[in-house]
């Protein structure tokens, strides 16, 4: 059946694989027990057979006389070494088809394990398409949160322009006035994010929640940050939720730097993403 969504995926597989847990114990059961029948069995088999050959010439002797006086004769004499052949052929019977019956186990476990990989690799599959289409709707959704934000800015007599200030300048600004000692800054890079574009991210927050996305992303917009929004990292399953775009370390450094006591940005991680697109 097809699956179109992960929690989904994961619960089947959790399943599947408890199922496969209890037929390997099953067969595992299956074969101790044959094991322990054939022992059981061949012991039983060694002592009729040494009984029956001891006993055979008295038994030849004893037969005439039990038969006249209907005398019901002991197992062990009843047993003729032909009875003994035809036992053993049975048993051999009967542990072939328990074989075949461990060995079709093994192969249905078998077959069982790669159509558990195919469907969860299937819904895998179904699943990122659909979040893909979410995400796609998402954003559409907040560029329109951002336009109605800047145009609100816009009427109430404010600029979305801030002052243009050189790579220079940012670097001599840096230099005088570093990053607190206490504000640690994780930088993290990906070269397989292909649906990003390259740059440097100024990440406030991780989610795998779309709703807690959203809320952050329409905070950061609110405070200004009209160029805020996400991208969903492959590596962790997770949504990115930056501030903006930078295309050098000393412009997001820059921008830590005046954000430094805002409480959005308390958290910070740099995502560099660096895709070779030749």
């Amino acid at each position: 059946m097809d699956i179109l969504n992960v929690d989904e995926s994961k619960r089947l597989e959790k399943q599947s694989y408890e199922s496969i847990g209890k037929t390997s114990e099953l067969s595992s059961q299956l074969k101790k027990e044959l094991a322990e029948n054939r022992k059981a069995y061949a012991g039983l088999m060694n002592k009729v057979e040494k009984i029956a050959v001891e006993e055979n010439q008295e038994y030849k002797k004893k037969i005439r006389e039990s038969e006249k006086n209907n005398n019901v004769t002991s197992l062990q004499q009843r047993l003729s070494l032909d009875e003994i052949k035809r036992y053993k052929i049975e048993q051999e019977k009967g542990d072939e088809q328990n074989q075949l019956l461990i060995a079709k186990i093994d192969s249905l476990d078998t077959q069982k394990k790669i159509e558990v990989k195919r469907h969860i690799s299937k819904a895998s599959y179904y699943s990122m398409e659909a979040r893909k289409f979410d995400d796609k709707l998402a954003l559409v959704k907040l560029k329109k949160y951002q336009d109605e934000a800047i145009k609100k800015q816009m009427n109430n007599g404010g600029s979305v322009d801030e002052k243009s200030v050189s790579l220079e300048e940012m670097k001599q600004e840096l230099a005088q006035n570093p990053l607190r000692r206490d504000k640690t800054v994780n930088v993290e890079v990906y070269d397989n994010l292909k649906e990003v574009s390259n740059g440097y991210y100024l990440v406030l927050g991780i989610f795998t929640d779309a709703i807690q996305r959203d809320k952050l992303i329409m905070k950061l917009i609110d405070s200004g940050a009209f160029n805020a929004s996400f991208f969903f990292n492959i590596n962790s399953l997770s949504y990115y939720v930056y501030s903006d775009r930078f295309q050098n370390m000393e412009e997001v450094l820059y921008e830590c730097k005046k954000k430094e006591e805002d409480e959005l940005y308390k958290e910070i991680i740099i995502a560099k993403v660096e895709i070779d697109l030749r």
